[in-house]
């Protein structure tokens, strides 16, 4: 016998019950206030630290020689470039559609 599939409109009562939900929301929150603030978007060694800990929870304390490596400097300028490169992706992606269906007169 198979299974019956779960709908994401299943789903979606559990979405808040994650035991990081309100942190996941915190951390989502200040870095949206921090996209109007900075241009380009980047972020502080502290706020770097502050992801990994909610990305590793427990296995955090296992790369601390390498993350104290880590410098202000090296984070912002790598964030700053990968959080671009992003943004400079979405684009291109952005201006391929609206040029095909520009083309094709959609």
């Amino acid at each position: 016998m198979l299974a019956k599939m779960i709908t994401a409109v299943q789903l979606i009562p559990y979405r808040t019950s994650s035991d990081d939900y309100a942190l996941t929301e915190q951390l989502k929150a200040h870095f949206a206030q921090m996209k109007q603030e900075r241009y380009p978007m980047y972020l502080t060694l502290d706020e770097f630290d502050r992801v990994l800990r909610w990305k590793l929870r427990g296995q955090y304390g296992r790369q601390r020689e390498r993350r104290a490596a880590n410098t202000a400097e090296v984070v912002r300028v790598v964030t700053e470039a990968a959080l671009l490169s992003n943004i400079l992706t979405t684009i291109t992606k952005l201006s391929y559609g609206l040029g095909y269906y520009a083309h094709f007169g959609e």
